[in-house]
C-alpha cells in the first residue's frame, strides 16, 4: 500500500500551525494549531519525553 504524505509547517515549530495531508485513493488532512502543539509539548516535557 502506497501513501503520499505532505506536511505544511514544521511540526516542531510551535509558533505556526501544521497541516498534514495523506492520500491513497481517499484524502485526509489534519490541522494542528500552534496552541495545541505547545500544549502537547508541555505534556511531553512534564513526562520527560522531550524527543517524542
Amino acid at each position: 500500500m502506497v501513501y503520499e504524505i505532505d506536511q505544511s509547517g514544521k511540526i516542531e515549530d510551535t509558533s505556526k500551525d501544521t497541516v498534514l495531508c495523506i492520500s491513497n485513493g481517499y484524502y485526509l488532512s489534519v490541522k494542528l494549531k500552534a496552541k495545541t502543539k505547545r500544549q502537547l509539548q508541555k505534556i511531553f516535557r512534564k513526562n520527560g519525553q522531550t524527543r517524542n
